[in-house]
């Protein structure tokens, strides 16, 4: 959040899977896929694990319903620190081509991994992220 803008207000997806929420268990696992859209690993026990964590937490947890504040172009372009971001193309909540174009315009250390059949939960991506963490802490070539 804060890098590319919303697609929905969180307001605007609540109403939308309302509906859903008053049909109970089955009703509220619809709701977190309207929510975070396709999965990285659809049907496999990690997205069955993600999706009953996401319900409990759905149960549990009260949402912000106020607008996300986007980071400026400059506060941005003061970052210097290496950085990954693992984006889903199909995100129901946020803009991730304008997320990769900010980023890949301010960052120059960017790395973006954009997975395209992918929502909001982004699953699978394990080794991507330790590569990226060993590259970073691997001392530069002399």
């Amino acid at each position: 959040g804060g890098l590319g803008r919303e697609l929905r207000s969180s307001l605007g997806l609540l109403l939308g899977v309302l509906p859903w929420l008053l049909l109970g268990e089955r009703g509220r696992r619809r709701a977190m896929l309207k929510i975070l859209g396709p999965s990285a690993v659809p049907d496999s026990p990690a997205a069955r694990v993600v999706a009953n964590f996401s319900t409990l937490i759905a149960k549990h947890f009260r949402q912000n319903l106020k607008k996300v504040t986007l980071f400026s172009d400059a506060a941005l372009a003061r970052l210097t620190m290496p950085v990954l971001a693992i984006l889903g193309g199909r995100d129901p909540m946020l803009d991730s081509s304008e997320t990769r174009r900010r980023l890949e315009t301010h960052l120059p250390h960017i790395e973006v991994r954009y997975l395209p059949d992918v929502g909001h939960a982004v699953l699978g991506q394990t080794a991507v992220i330790a590569g990226f963490l060993r590259r970073c802490a691997a001392p530069p070539p002399s």
